[in-house]
């Protein structure tokens, strides 16, 4: 991958100039990474979704859980041809480039609504069990030291081999 056609691919695509790069730097530089990524993919075959979101991550592997098991084969197909690709040193032909469209595509993200909804639910249960760490262990009025002894007596709260 050249540099000065990445560059010109981006430029091309956004409007922009060589003065953007002290300018607006930020915006520049994000829609450099999309273009290298979109490079990137067209040589290998690959979506965006391929590439962003790895199996170490919790979240992603639940969300794989969730699709379609037709979007985890063509994942794994995708993935298998992208590294068959690499070990034998070469991309994909330019006119193969483009056969699923745009991997940026919104339309094409397959993993992405599902994996934002996970995250969503991971957070949501990790505040409800800090709501309740924090409320046993840390709170004013600690851990109830009135109960203690009661569990022991026979008989009470259902402990009939307390001595």
């Amino acid at each position: 991958m050249n540099t000065l056609k990445v560059f010109k691919a981006t430029s091309a695509r956004t409007g922009a100039k060589i003065g953007d790069i002290f300018t607006k730097p930020f915006t520049f530089f994000r829609e450099l990474r999309k273009e290298k990524l979109r490079f990137f993919c067209h040589d290998y075959g690959l979506l965006h979704d391929d590439v962003m979101y790895q199996g170490a991550d919790p979240v992603f592997n639940e969300a794989m859980q969730r699709i379609h098991p037709a979007y985890s084969e063509m994942r794994l197909r995708r993935c298998l041809r992208a590294t068959d690709l690499q070990f034998k040193g070469y991309i994909l032909p330019p006119q193969m480039h483009g056969v699923q469209g745009d991997p940026l595509d919104p339309k094409l993200m397959y993993v992405r609504d599902q994996y934002f909804k996970v995250k969503q639910e991971f957070r949501e249960r990790e505040r409800w069990e800090d709501m309740f760490k924090g409320n046993t262990m840390n709170s004013s009025w600690g851990t109830a030291p009135f109960c203690s002894g009661l569990l022991n007596e026979p008989g009470v709260l259902g402990n009939p081999y307390g001595h």
